[in-house]
């Protein structure tokens, strides 16, 4: 059972005819905490907020999210700090998913294995690696030096193992063309064979 007690809201101020973002923090226990993120959120932000938590030494244990009407999201992420006296309540996360700030050389994601596939509308991708500080921040990366960005996400982390799977579309929601899909899978497959030479989609 969540530890209600521990909710702390926060909400960043747009435009009225748009919806407030709003973050809602909640102890799980344990020294993990339960991120609920919802409201207008812009092209980019998962990668923004992932790298403002990586460069805290936060660990993105689990997350989902998804994309309703455009730009419009409802996402819940699964949080632990390296470090135990980090108080993650004092935390702006709804300014790190909306703010651009300067964001220093990614971690190069090592993969075990990837399966990428055309859905309708867009690609599916199914990760296998290592779990890696900032990985989720260098794969996402990886996925806008496509010009693809994620339209559902889900993030898991079990024995050490990353085990996530995304759907992304370019640009506005557009269907990525082959050529695309063809960068996207060339950048994966390097990124497998630096984990383990001969690795190869499955």
């Amino acid at each position: 059972m969540l530890d209600t007690t521990a909710w702390t809201t926060r909400t960043q101020t747009r435009p009225a005819a748009h919806s407030p973002t709003v973050a809602m923090l909640a102890s799980l226990g344990s020294g993990r905490h339960l991120l609920d993120l919802s409201g207008r959120l812009a092209l980019g932000w998962m990668g923004r907020l992932a790298a403002a938590l990586a460069d805290r030494r936060v660990n993105i244990v689990s997350a989902r999210a998804r994309q309703g009407a455009p730009r419009q999201w409802v996402a819940a992420f699964e949080l632990e700090p390296v470090d135990p006296g980090l108080d993650l309540a004092a935390l702006d996360f709804v300014s790190f998913a909306a703010l651009q700030p300067a964001r220093p050389p990614a971690l190069e994601p090592r993969l075990r294995s990837y399966r990428l596939e055309r859905t309708e509308g867009g690609l599916r991708v199914e990760l296998r690696a290592d779990d890696q500080l900032g990985f989720l921040d260098g794969i996402l990366r990886t996925f806008a030096a496509c010009g693809l960005f994620p339209d559902e996400m889900l993030v898991e982390t079990r024995d050490g193992e990353a085990r996530d799977a995304f759907v992304l579309r370019g640009i506005g929601g557009s269907e990525p063309p082959r050529a695309i899909r063809e960068a996207l899978d060339a950048r994966l497959a390097r990124l497998a064979r630096r984990a383990a030479p001969g690795a190869r989609s499955r």
